[in-house]
């Protein structure tokens, strides 16, 4: 997922989709920053539908 910081900055996540709801989505990212034998941090970020249609956030799928 690319999110747009304002002019000209964006921010690349990779996350993956755990629930959908009629007006907005939430996804999971996993922070892979954290020491060797730690377990990783995973944090929860929802968006609208409304971010899609306006650009804000741009979503890619991988395979």
């Amino acid at each position: 997922m690319t999110l747009e910081n304002g002019r000209k900055r964006q921010k690349n996540k990779f996350g993956r989709l755990i629930e959908v709801y009629p007006s907005l989505f939430i996804i999971e990212y996993t922070n892979d920053n954290s020491l060797p034998g730690e377990p990783a941090n995973t944090y929860v970020e929802s968006y609208t539908y409304s971010d899609i249609l306006t650009e804000k956030n741009l979503i890619r799928y991988l395979d």
